[in-house]
């Protein structure tokens, strides 16, 4: 592959049965030494969306033929961008500022001719994306809709979707908003659904990650894994790390398996391993490094 460097450690795996086995990191090229962060894969697998690490800008990497491609150079951009399951557009949110005030609006990039295209226009607030498909809907007005056409007809009913909405954890479901609160008084980030769409990861501030299904019930509790992200149906893929304080000084990228409770560090040992994204059609991980490089790694759950 044209986007490996060099190998950090040969093909691992640990011990037993089932049980995690990964293959070596490879360091991602970069165009032009530029340095990237918090990557996020596309449906197929084979490209990359990155950013700075104050998420200004947005730029895809195409990882067969290593050619980059600006997408936004807008505050925010690379905040939790999405590529539609189609692989046709890219949506994501901008930021400007007015009178000291920050406002946003949502946006959608062509990648077939690059054209941009508002889809809501500069408020004060405007909610971000999420995944349903070959769709990306919005939450808005206690309903979903298609970033689209922000039509709530735009999309099948049955369209399921997990949100933060004023650090509360909140499902859409069959038409209805519904506030799921697995613990009482906490505050929630890193919410998803697992592919099937039958259970919810997220990070409660108090607690740690958690699973529970769709009415809220805590099915697994895996403590000190943040940023966490399916890597199945049973495994979450996450960071683990230390802080001296003021910044991490190190970190680890772990997969966890929900089933026999185990988790096992995947990132070489030494490297600073973070915020990790998963490919589901490929089984890769891509995660950055506080240097703004980037490696990816292949993972399977032994039988």
């Amino acid at each position: 592959m044209k986007f490996v460097v060099f190998i950090l450690f040969a093909l691992t795996a640990i011990g037993g049965c089932p049980r995690i086995g990964a293959g070596p990191a490879e360091k991602v090229v970069i165009p032009a030494g530029e340095r990237a962060f918090y990557p996020r894969f596309d449906a197929s697998g084979e490209q990359l969306l990155l950013t700075a690490e104050n998420y200004r800008g947005l730029k895809l990497l195409n990882l067969a033929t290593g050619r980059l491609v600006t997408v936004s150079e807008e505050e925010g951009a690379g905040y939790h961008p999405l590529i539609t399951g189609d692989g046709q557009a890219v949506v994501f949110v901008e930021h400007a500022y007015r009178d000291h005030l920050r406002y946003s609006r949502l946006v959608s990039y062509s990648l077939g001719d690059g054209q941009v295209r508002e889809l809501q226009p500069l408020s004060r607030r405007v909610p971000l994306p999420v995944p349903a498909g070959s769709d990306v809907l919005v939450a808005d007005g206690e309903r979903l809709k298609s970033a689209g056409t922000l039509r709530s007809d735009a999309h099948p009913e049955e369209a399921v979707a997990v949100v933060i909405e004023e650090q509360q954890l909140v499902l859409y479901r069959n038409g209805e908003r519904k506030i799921i609160s697995p613990y009482p008084e906490e505050s929630y980030i890193w919410p998803s659904l697992s592919p099937d769409g039958k259970r919810i990861v997220a990070y409660a501030m108090g607690k740690g990650v958690f699973v529970c299904d769709l009415q809220g019930r805590i099915e697994y509790e895996g403590g000190s894994l943040e940023a966490p992200v399916w890597a199945g149906n049973r495994l979450l893929a996450g960071m683990v790390t230390a802080d001296d304080g003021h910044q991490i000084i190190r970190s680890e990228v772990r997969i966890l398996d929900t089933e026999n409770r185990e988790q096992e560090r995947i990132s070489p040992e030494g490297i600073i391993a973070l915020y990790p994204t998963v490919s589901l059609s490929t089984g890769r991980i891509a995660w950055h490094t506080p240097e703004g490089e980037i490696y990816i790694q292949k993972y399977i759950l032994k039988k």
